[in-house]
């Protein structure tokens, strides 16, 4: 990532902005068969990895060749006002999805598996697929859905910030980079607060079918919501599709407190 310091102040245009954001994604998903998960995942390494391998080679030196801490607090000051490019993503995410079409073909064998009077269905995808294609009816979009405000982050913690113990100084460059890391967190816990009633009416579940869902750790919360609902009687049915992935998958859940037993289906 190239970086621009400029003391006057230095504006990003959308377009590099947009190829910044695009880049971050295609970096994380689009080689050695990364996921949606592997781009938030990375999200929360974004500023770490930034101040550890980064700010180092910001230092000013004088003509005695000691560090100008003034003039290096400087540089590192405006390099995080350019990192703030990133907390722009869910704007240009949603503009993206916006564009997507969602009228794909029906799958019947997926289909087939649906009761649209009494299932429910809690949606990591940002499109109306469900509604549109198979005529679902009670559709949790739990980040989102196209036309609306859209939901995408990590799920590391809070950074911590230290303060001077004799003048209560916080370094100017760790808060900025905190500010950053928060606005690209995904905060779950909020977003079950919203979605509360969702969760509180589903019923005693028999059955869960996952399709093109990869656990990653942020969204495990909702998935102990869930289990919350099944018994020692539930089945819980993965794709085929990534079968290699099922005892991962498995030992996940299990943390989540599922009690029941494990199958597979397939769509294609």
């Amino acid at each position: 990532m190239t970086m621009t310091i400029d003391h006057h102040g230095y504006e990003h245009s959308e377009s590099d902005v947009a190829s910044f954001l695009f880049n971050l994604v295609e970096a994380t998903t689009l080689t050695n068969d990364g996921e949606w998960a592997d781009f938030e995942e990375a999200l929360g390494e974004f500023c770490p990895l930034f101040e550890a391998h980064h700010l180092t080679d910001l230092e000013v030196t004088d003509s005695d060749g000691d560090v100008d801490f003034i003039k290096t607090e400087r540089n590192k000051e405006d390099v995080c006002s350019d990192l703030y490019t990133a907390t722009q993503l869910g704007k240009y995410f949603a503009e993206w999805i916006s564009t997507c079409d969602a009228s794909v073909v029906q799958k019947p064998k997926f289909a087939n598996l649906l009761d649209l009077v009494r299932d429910c269905f809690l949606s990591f995808n940002y499109t109306e697929t469900l509604e549109t294609v198979y005529h679902a009816k009670n559709v949790c979009h739990i980040h989102g859905k196209k036309g609306g405000d859209l939901i995408v982050g990590h799920g590391e913690s809070e950074r911590t910030l230290n303060r001077d113990d004799d003048t209560g100084y916080v370094d100017a460059t760790a808060e900025a980079l905190s500010d950053i890391h928060e606005k690209l967190r995904k905060n779950t816990s909020q977003i079950l607060k919203v979605n509360r009633g969702f969760f509180e009416k589903l019923p005693n579940i028999e059955n869960v079918y996952s399709y093109g869902f990869s656990y990653s750790d942020v969204d495990m919360v909702y998935i102990t919501e869930i289990c919350k609902k099944t018994s020692k009687y539930s089945t819980w049915h993965f794709n085929d599709y990534d079968s290699a992935r099922h005892p991962e998958y498995c030992d996940k859940i299990l943390k989540c407190g599922f009690k029941g037993k494990f199958s597979s289906f397939n769509v294609d």
